[in-house]
């Protein structure tokens, strides 16, 4: 639901042109709202001075509803924000509401572009022990479809395991032990 509706910007049939004038006037008065409450720093970012959520996201209440403020901005200024998106910040910045450094994307594609572990991973060309991901040597298991692992890690640990089962027994392999 986007935060046009959940304001009550807007209704499936528009009764008069003085309720679409009172749209255009809320949106108005929301656009000052944040614009009051922003400084802009050198790289552009409106950053927002008012309240802020502990992930340093911005927040404003509107008709007793708590809105984050680039989500508002993005709506007031570009357009709808379609269900199972979400809004990625260019610049990095959670507390920006600038509309030009915000755009819609999905959640996956939202978190390769950011710092944490997904997009860390995402980039990595080699496994810890040095061994390419290539296709054939990487492994996706079907338990978690959004991780891989190295087949030739994954055998040789299987191999440790084998080796270390059977000297448990007391039995040798060809392996050793």
């Amino acid at each position: 639901m986007s935060v046009r509706s959940r304001m009550n910007l807007t209704e499936t049939n528009a009764e008069s042109d003085c309720k679409a004038d009172r749209i255009d006037t809320m949106a108005d008065v929301l656009k000052e709202r944040i614009q009051s409450r922003i400084s802009i720093d050198d790289k552009g970012c409106w950053i927002w001075q008012g309240t802020t959520t502990s992930e340093g996201y911005g927040q404003t209440i509107h008709q007793a509803k708590k809105l984050y403020t680039h989500r508002l901005a993005y709506e007031l200024w570009r357009g709808q924000i379609h269900e199972g998106l979400v809004i990625d910040h260019l610049c990095r910045n959670r507390a920006c509401c600038n509309p030009g450094h915000l755009e819609v994307v999905s959640r996956g594609m939202n978190a390769l572009r950011g710092v944490g572990s997904p997009a860390v991973h995402a980039v990595k060309t080699h496994c810890l022990r040095g061994h390419e991901f290539t296709p054939d040597n990487t492994y996706t298991p079907t338990s978690s479809p959004n991780h891989r692992n190295c087949r030739t890690c994954r055998a040789d640990a299987k191999r440790r395991h084998y080796i270390k089962e059977r000297a448990a027994l007391g039995k040798v392999t060809k392996y050793g032990a």
